[in-house]
């Protein structure tokens, strides 16, 4: 069977990932600079007043347009080529992350898939479990008990996330947000350091800690799939070339 061959990234892509007010001032201002340039001059001002507003107005546009340009090959082309050639090791260090998660769930013997769980049935979950038995994941990993298995489960998820904080510069601000959350849900687990503290006869002294990290991590998949993250999921490497 022949593969399906990736598109690679093009320039309409770059430029439509440029913010909406960055292009609409830009539109604003050419269309004015072409309207003004090969119309209205054409016909004489009303008075000298206007004919001063409508100069200093053109210069303005002209300005516009020339920051837009300079913008355009100075900073943001530049951001979008380190985007593609990155974007693909953000997105396996998420999905990575996001996989850990799947692997706590069925480790709670969660049936529903991430999306599909809510705060009720982790807590739930937690319910039945003893904290202090041993645990197994995946049949592979083995701890002595959940407050372990926790810390281990909190310490890859982060360590995963803190790998994609180091490319913050490439990240956009949305996902970037999203990924400071999910840091901030690793952080409420704060009593896993403390072996003093019980968690009781079940687990549910952590039910709402993991709900809330699940919640977070199914919203960074939802900006994963968005329209401008998933054009440079289609993008072939290979076929890549600058603008």
């Amino acid at each position: 069977m022949k593969k399906n061959k990736r598109k690679s990234i093009t320039l309409i892509d770059k430029l439509m990932s440029v913010r909406n007010e960055i292009k609409f001032a830009f539109l604003i201002s050419f269309s004015s600079i072409f309207l003004i340039e090969l119309v209205l001059k054409e016909y004489q001002s009303p008075n000298y007043t206007i004919y001063t507003i409508g100069e200093m107005y053109l210069k303005i546009c002209y300005s516009i347009v020339a920051t837009f340009f300079f913008f355009l090959i100075n900073q943001h082309l530049p951001k979008e080529n380190r985007n593609v050639k990155s974007n693909s090791y953000i997105r396996n260090k998420l999905v990575s992350a996001s996989n850990e998660l799947t692997w706590l769930c069925e480790t709670l013997n969660i049936k529903e898939k991430l999306p599909e769980i809510t705060k009720d049935i982790v807590q739930a979950a937690c319910e039945k479990i003893n904290p202090v038995l041993p645990v197994t994941e995946i049949k592979i990993n083995q701890f002595n008990n959940w407050r372990e298995y926790l810390k281990y489960k909190t310490d890859k998820v982060k360590a995963l996330l803190n790998e994609v904080l180091i490319l913050n510069s490439n990240i956009e601000t949305d996902l970037l947000e999203q990924v400071l959350n999910m840091l901030d849900a690793l952080d409420r687990f704060y009593f896993l350091d403390n072996k003093l503290v019980s968690y009781g006869e079940n687990l549910t002294f952590y039910s709402y800690e993991i709900a809330y990290l699940i919640k977070e991590n199914n919203k960074t998949l939802l900006l994963l799939n968005k329209k401008k993250y998933k054009v440079y999921l289609n993008t072939n490497m290979n076929d890549y070339k600058k603008a």
